[in-house]
């Protein structure tokens, strides 16, 4: 049975490290900080969920990018979210997610693509004010959740804005290869809720890429187990601002249990990748690390 943890059991071994390889966070849990503008205990060890199933995470550097875009070609990419060894065997244990996330320091919001019971992925999105209780309530939200059918790519395409009244942002997800909307999305809250008044109607935050293979049998830190789940998950295209997401544009860059990590390549980060604008991530949960 895996332990689940708290802030504080975290330790404190690699506080000051900028970038390499960090051990033994909690209990086993291992990692590689890949890029970061501070030390390790100022940005990304507040961010490290060990104890939610093997991920990476990159995020861009906080600037007033108004757009970011991938691709997910679902033809490269298979998941398993059931257990096939240990005490759930045979049961749904986990939910993969394959996401791009637009954030301010008023709200976070994950939007990208699902995959739980079943054999397709879907339209996935969640989100969190700051300022207020519960999550973000959606203006328009169609196509939320509806299975994709077939292995098209999907283009995810985020939005940010504002006017008079209001701050928005909107997602757009397209099957590229029928050319057809399969999702859209609109938040739309009261001025200075999602934005800044300082930032001058510029809607300044970061953007963050992300695939990860997440425990959904609570509690969920004790049911992080070595259940033998699988996510192999390709991200295409990756464009923030309408260009390339280059190394100028990534501040951070980290994973978390890399023993369940058996292979991470990420643009512009590692030595080497599958692509310009491309990252690929294999997640197998075979090896327990708490």
């Amino acid at each position: 049975m895996s332990k689940a943890h708290d802030n504080p059991a975290l330790s404190n071994e690699f506080d000051a490290m900028i970038t390499g390889k960090y051990t033994n966070l909690f209990e086993q849990v291992s990692g590689t900080v890949f890029k970061s503008s501070l030390p390790f205990i100022e940005y990304v060890k507040p961010r490290c969920e060990v104890d939610a199933g093997a991920h990476y995470y990159l995020h861009s550097t906080f600037d007033n990018y108004k757009t970011a875009s991938m691709t997910v070609d679902l033809s490269e990419v298979s998941a398993n979210c059931y257990a096939t060894k240990g005490p759930n065997k045979g049961k749904q244990t986990r939910n993969a997610y394959i996401c791009l996330t637009p954030t301010t320091s008023k709200m976070i919001c994950d939007i990208g693509l699902v995959k739980g019971s079943g054999e397709k992925w879907a339209p996935f999105a969640w989100g969190k004010i700051w300022a207020k209780e519960g999550s973000i309530e959606y203006f328009v939200k169609d196509g939320l959740g509806e299975p994709i059918d077939g292995t098209p790519t999907i283009e995810v395409k985020v939005e940010k804005y504002s006017d008079d009244d209001y701050d928005y942002f909107k997602a757009v997800m397209t099957n590229l290869d029928e050319n057809n909307v399969i999702c859209t999305l609109v938040v739309r809250e009261d001025k200075w809720t999602i934005y800044n008044k300082d930032d001058e109607f510029e809607p300044w935050g970061r953007f963050v890429r992300f695939a990860s293979l997440v425990p959904m049998i609570p509690p969920y830190g004790v049911n992080d187990t070595a259940d033998g789940s699988y996510l192999d998950a390709t991200l295409r295209n990756c464009k923030i601002g309408g260009k390339t997401w280059t190394d100028k544009e990534i501040e951070f860059a980290w994973s978390i249990q890399d023993e369940n990590v058996p292979h991470i390549e990420l643009s512009a980060i590692t030595p080497t990748s599958i692509g310009i604008d491309a990252d690929r991530v294999i997640i197998k949960h075979e090896h327990q690390v708490h």
